[in-house]
């Protein structure tokens, strides 16, 4: 059986990594402006990539970490949705509801010099 083509997608922290620790403590303005920059982040990236429209996808994350101590992987879920929801903006895919969406892994993050959120995309 052959492989299917994996998209890849870099997209450089345009904020803060909005983690869910950090989430909880953030009025609802805050997390909105970060949320806001890390979607059209993503959205950016994929219209610069070109990256054609697909019916339903999984999706593996990679998530680069600059700093001292690690998050564990599932603390940078909200950058990652905000990121998944600039996909749909970008019109990658229809919507990030489980009929589009099939599957997301995660790794925990690695140290890198800057954030960053890397999505790898393959249509299923």
């Amino acid at each position: 059986m052959a492989e299917r083509p994996v998209t890849t997608l870099t997209i450089p922290a345009p904020a803060r990594m909005l983690t869910l620790n950090a989430e909880r403590k953030a009025d609802a303005h805050d997390r909105a402006s970060i949320v806001r920059l890390w979607r059209e982040a993503a959205w950016a990236t994929a219209l610069q990539a070109k990256v054609s429209p697909m019916k339903r996808i999984k999706i593996t994350v990679h998530v680069g970490q600059r700093g001292s101590v690690l998050a564990d992987a599932a603390n940078h879920y909200p950058a990652v949705k905000a990121c998944i929801d600039g996909l749909v903006d970008a019109k990658v895919i229809e919507d990030d509801g489980p009929g589009f969406v099939r599957n997301i892994d995660q790794w925990a993050p690695r140290r890198t010099e800057r954030d960053v959120i890397v999505l790898e995309l393959e249509e299923v």
